[in-house]
């Protein structure tokens, strides 16, 4: 989908605006019980599973809700209100403030979108994580000395495994 900054007003008049209205489709977390209601042309249009759960013949499709279960490093409140938001406004802000729990949350965004074949966020989540990795050196890195690990002191070996089961050519593996 054509980033809706980005696109000629009569694309996103067309195209893009048509996406953040009705009918809209419920997304529940289990065990939590979060509900979300979002635009179901717009999740469809972003994601083939999405697409195929709430337009084919699946009883998603006649209930327009759908039910899915917490998974670690995976699926959570976190990681499923940070792709609406990327998938409302093209950015994503993590209300964390630790660096290694930017790059979990960015882990878990990422595994979540490629779980549902959602597909732009990539590239900018393994920017985001380099950034992060950059403006946080090892505490013990000054002027003077690097610490062998400077740039990779928050990376811990849960992220390393997360990113383990993206695909090959993955830009944030």
């Amino acid at each position: 989908m054509t980033e809706a900054s980005k696109a000629s007003a009569q694309h996103f008049v067309t195209n893009i605006l048509p996406l953040y209205h009705g009918p809209y489709v419920k997304i529940r977390i289990k065990p939590s019980n979060n509900e979300y209601k979002i635009s179901k042309s717009l999740l469809c249009a972003e994601s083939a599973v999405f697409s195929a759960m709430f337009e084919g013949e699946f009883l998603e499709s006649q209930q327009l809700t759908a039910d899915l279960e917490e998974m670690e490093y995976v699926i959570s409140v976190r990681s499923l209100e940070a792709l609406f938001q990327w998938l409302y406004l093209r950015v994503v802000k993590f209300d964390v403030e630790d660096p290694g729990e930017h790059i979990s949350a960015a882990m878990e965004l990422v595994r979540l979108a490629d779980k549902y074949n959602i597909i732009g966020l990539e590239t900018e989540m393994a920017q985001y994580i380099k950034r992060i990795l950059v403006a946080n050196p090892h505490p013990q890195t000054n002027d003077f000395w690097q610490h062998v690990d400077t740039n990779t002191y928050w990376l811990t070996p849960v992220h390393i495994i997360s990113a383990t089961f993206l695909p090959h050519e993955h830009p944030v593996r």
